[in-house]
């Protein structure tokens, strides 16, 4: 499996643009974009997945939890964690990634 994020992205802005109430379409073009780095056109796109798609699309929080972070917005990220365990409480990684949701927690405090 080839990783061209790149190479995919005018593809999946194309889909987004012919059905902007996709959450498929959203989420897949929504870590696109991040996987490239431009994370200010990735956060509404991530967004819209899973506020179009619900729980189903969870998998958007996670990757807002990894965007947030590397931005160094732990309390957002922290908080897209918490949506995404909430709705995925049967995470193989789960107990990982609780333990990553104590440190987020711990690095948003002043």
């Amino acid at each position: 499996r080839q990783q061209r994020y790149a190479d995919a992205l005018p593809f999946l802005e194309r889909g987004v643009q012919l059905q902007p109430v996709n959450p498929n379409a959203n989420l897949l073009y929504g870590i696109a974009l991040a996987m490239t780095g431009n994370d200010v056109r990735a956060e509404p796109a991530l967004v819209r997945a899973y506020e179009q798609g619900g729980k189903t699309y969870a998998m958007a929080q996670l990757h807002l939890t990894r965007l947030y972070t590397r931005q160094k917005k732990y309390d957002r990220a922290a908080e897209a964690l918490e949506l995404y365990l909430r709705d995925v409480p049967g995470d193989p990684n789960a107990e990982s990634l609780r333990a990553t949701l104590v440190k987020l927690r711990a690095a948003a405090r002043p």
